[in-house]
């Protein structure tokens, strides 16, 4: 399943909140976790994840059953989070420079058009 270097897989015990969980498919960082146990007739547990896409912050909700026909491992996003500094920005193309921790150089960062399409703005 998890098969992509950037997908790890973890048991749903070991989910917190506001950790990171694949969602529909969807790297999704996690604002609920309810666990419903014996949630069916059947009296098999399930999971309740809700969770903003990491990206576009569009909310994604998923119920897993935790009993039937789980594999018993969940996809989780590999995620590692920087901090640079901003040295420049273009404000004709929206290109950043950046800063890294080490004193390098980083070319490589845009900022998103605005709804206006005029202006620029963060993600």
């Amino acid at each position: 399943m998890a098969d992509n270097e950037y997908i790890l897989q973890i048991p749903p015990s070991a989910l917190k909140k506001p950790g990171y969980a694949m969602i529909k498919g969807m790297p999704c960082k996690l604002s609920d976790i309810i666990q419903k146990p014996k949630a069916t007739a059947n009296g098999n547990d399930k999971l309740h994840l809700i969770g903003n896409h990491i990206f576009t912050g569009k909310k994604y909700e998923d119920i897993i059953n935790l009993t039937a026909g789980f594999s018993g491992l969940l996809d989780i996003p590999a995620v590692k989070t920087a901090e640079f500094v901003v040295m420049d920005v273009d404000t004709k193309t929206g290109a950043l420079s950046l800063l890294t921790d080490e004193g390098e150089a980083k070319e490589d960062a845009n900022l998103g058009k605005a709804e206006n399409g005029k202006d620029w703005h963060c993600v």
